[in-house]
């Protein structure tokens, strides 16, 4: 089957969705933390794990628990979409599915500390990547500037099958999204199994390379949720409610920038990041790479300091 008809197929399920959703009261309704004022059909990110399906019916694919896992974390968070889950039990989904990656890959034979890090890092991985899609384009740019490289170091190996698939799927969901004024959001079934999937390739390519150095291809996300954490904390805000601190959300909300530009720019910002990866740092001795991966991270972490003063600076007068 050639990738036209799995486009073609994709799209059919992504506008039947639209249609479905809108029926079924699938809605997301705007709050004063939201970043839009409209009614808008919610969940429509489902797409990303049906084309993995789409996948499996044309290719081979030996990585059976990751299947499983990323069914389980999808049903959990379409339901969270339609009726909401309680924090525990989403938790407790994200364990487990995040352990079923864990058993494909083979971490088992690492130590316990380093184990424990690989869940803080792949758990916290997931919900930042939730809590990032906020406006209108952002996981659709953001993803693609994972994809792109994950696309680079698959080479021709199994994986590429699916990245192209993913991509496809993330294009079509692109077309609904990517708007002044969006037709559908992604939803939580959209952002965490996306975040999933992504989590689960960088592993394999980590684990296949014997090198951490690939966390900089997530490092814009992680920087600017590590740091808003650290700020709301700062603030004495409850860090687990629903807000609109994240620098993306200030750029729209407090500076007036279109949701699709700041949205590219986190995308561009990360593939010149990852490009510079797996090009320039990867081929430098373990020394290097360290260094290089520290000043990347330091220089991001500064950017967001000082952009954030400015902001808190412009918006106070």
């Amino acid at each position: 089957m050639t990738y036209i008809t799995v486009f073609v197929l994709l799209s059919l399920v992504a506008w039947a969705y639209l249609i479905i959703a809108d029926k079924l009261n699938i809605i997301d309704q705007p709050n004063d933390r939201s970043s839009h004022n409209y009614i808008t059909v919610r969940g429509a990110g489902i797409l990303f794990p049906v084309s993995v399906l789409f996948y499996l019916l044309f290719d081979q694919f030996s990585y059976n628990y990751f299947i499983i896992g990323l069914l389980l974390i999808g049903l959990v968070s379409f339901w969270d979409d339609v009726k909401g889950v309680r924090n525990i039990l989403r938790f407790l989904v994200h364990l487990i599915a995040v352990t079923l990656i864990y058993v494909d890959v083979n971490l088992f034979t690492y130590s316990i500390p380093l184990l424990l890090l690989a869940y803080v890092l792949t758990i916290g991985w997931i919900n930042a990547f939730n809590f990032m899609d906020g406006i209108n384009g952002i996981t659709v740019f953001y993803g693609a500037a994972i994809l792109i490289p994950l696309w680079i170091l698959a080479d021709d190996s199994s994986f590429l099958g699916l990245i192209q698939i993913i991509m496809l799927s993330l294009i079509i969901f692109g077309f609904q999204n990517v708007r002044k004024r969006a037709l559908a959001f992604c939803g939580d079934v959209g952002s965490v199994t996306l975040a999933y999937i992504l989590a689960f390739l960088l592993i394999c390519f980590m684990h296949r390379d014997q090198t951490f150095l690939y966390i900089l291809i997530l490092s814009v996300y992680g920087v600017d949720s590590v740091l808003t954490i650290f700020h709301r904390l700062f603030k004495k805000e409850n860090i687990f409610q629903a807000h609109r601190s994240h620098l993306y959300q200030d750029m729209t909300s407090r500076l007036g920038y279109s949701h699709i530009f700041v949205a590219a720019i986190y995308g561009i910002v990360q593939l010149i990041i990852s490009i510079i990866t797996i090009y320039f740092i990867a081929p430098l001795s373990p020394a290097f790479q360290w260094l290089f991966g520290i000043f990347i991270l330091l220089s991001l972490t500064l950017f967001y300091i000082i952009y954030k003063q400015k902001i808190e600076q412009a918006t106070a007068l």
